[in-house]
């Protein structure tokens, strides 16, 4: 498993390649998480390159959302983008959303 960053203002891309499996599922969701405690909780996860993940994998995409709500606290549903200013979205978003 290989993982990139982009960074575009408050938005963070992540692009993983390869296999998100019960041996790497670890380092994925301490990278994921590590950007959340470090103030980019804005991501957008691209999977589009990755040929496996396992329960391990999604497991680690859950906790990530998770910690990325408890970091913001929103209006309406705990899906929402509309946040106090100042403060990251707490989703993690589809790459698809982003494009124009």
């Amino acid at each position: 498993m290989e993982i990139a960053e982009q960074h575009a203002g408050e938005i963070t891309v992540v692009e993983v390649t390869g296999r998100i499996d019960s041996n790497t599922a670890k380092a994925f969701g301490e990278r994921l998480t590590g950007l959340i405690k470090d103030g980019r909780a804005r991501l957008v996860v691209d999977l589009k390159q990755i040929i496996y993940i396992s329960s391990a994998g999604f497991r680690a995409l859950l906790l990530a959302d998770k910690l990325a709500g408890r970091r913001c606290r929103c209006r309406g549903s705990p899906r929402s983008t509309a946040c106090d200013p100042g403060t990251p979205a707490p989703r993690l978003d589809t790459r698809r959303e982003y494009r124009g």
